[in-house]
């Protein structure tokens, strides 16, 4: 199996949890995914024989890329800060 091959079904095996991590980052499936898809090009195009933990690097970059894609257009939707039911208030973001 070559490094391509090898790299493209470790990719599959972490899609769903990348999905997961974009979709609560960013709120709606459709940019979820549009954050996976860039994830997987980033990582044909980066040195991935570097890479030492796939899953970490994979995750990282899918939360820069919803990181990215929130703040694009000017402030967020307060989709992001979003804890979950911690007991902590909703925090509104804004671009600097």
């Amino acid at each position: 199996m070559d490094e391509g091959t090898w790299f493209a079904q470790q990719f599959e095996k972490n899609r769903g949890h990348l999905r997961g991590v974009a979709y609560r980052m960013l709120g709606s499936l459709s940019e979820a995914d549009d954050a996976v898809q860039e994830t997987w090009l980033r990582l044909s195009r980066s040195d991935a024989g570097n890479i030492q933990n796939l899953s970490s690097w994979l995750t990282t970059v899918a939360a820069r890329v919803c990181l990215d894609a929130a703040f694009a257009n000017g402030p967020c939707r307060g989709v992001i800060g979003n804890t979950g039911g911690f007991g902590h208030e909703q925090a509104e973001y804004s671009r600097p």
